[in-house]
């Protein structure tokens, strides 16, 4: 096609109104018509309060619905927040470990008390000597993690006396002493409810300095 044939249709294209310019023309109708209608409704005391009740009623509408959307955004956000705090509870309950220490890790120790506890106050002979035999491994578990090193808990306890010495020692001792004669007399030492229990709290005096329970 020649250039002289072009030329028509990019004159026709370049004649055509902008949507810019279409939008300005829109809006300028619409502010004209509405400023004829509030002259001509102004000169009718009877139209102009007809227009006056429409607007208050209208302005009535609005506050209304405009409160609605108010008032179920708030219900929304509550139930949401009501069914979040119990998703939260069923997972805390399924997941969330039993005890966190003070430095915000998890207490590896919490189960093991549980169950030593369920031997140390039940009624069988047998319980008693068992939960005496756990705490004391207990024991070794806790003076490694607290830097006693040693073959046995005897040699942990002797290099913590000449090294470290902590508060509860003395109770360790005794208690670990106790643990020695159910290992070396078996049946022949007895190890009734009143002497376990006691032993069970020697041994929780040293926990308890190491904030394990």
């Amino acid at each position: 096609m020649s250039d002289a044939a072009k030329a028509p249709a990019a004159s026709s294209a370049s004649s055509a109104p902008s949507p810019l310019g279409l939008t300005i023309l829109k809006y300028t109708l619409g502010i004209a018509f509405f400023i004829i209608a509030f002259l001509f409704i102004a000169n009718d005391e009877a139209s102009a309060q007809n227009l006056f009740n429409l607007l208050n009623i209208v302005s009535i509408i609005f506050a209304i619905i405009i409160l609605y959307f108010i008032f179920s955004i708030f219900i929304h956000t509550r139930s949401f927040i009501v069914a979040n705090g119990a998703i939260g509870a069923i997972y805390d309950a399924k997941y969330k470990p039993e005890k966190i220490s003070e430095t915000g890790s998890v207490n590896p120790f919490e189960a093991k008390i549980k169950i030593i506890k369920d031997h140390v106050y039940s009624t069988q002979n047998a319980e008693h000597r068992l939960g005496i035999i756990e705490l004391d491994n207990m024991l070794r578990e806790v003076l490694l993690i607290q830097g006693y090193e040693g073959e046995t808990i005897g040699e942990q306890l002797k290099g913590a006396r000449e090294t470290r010495p902590f508060a509860s020692l003395d109770n360790a001792w005794e208690a670990h002493l106790v643990r020695n004669k159910i290992a070396h007399e078996g049946l022949a030492f007895e190890l009734g409810e009143r002497e376990t229990q006691r032993v069970f709290k020697l041994y929780s005096t040293v926990f308890e300095e190491f904030k394990i329970i």
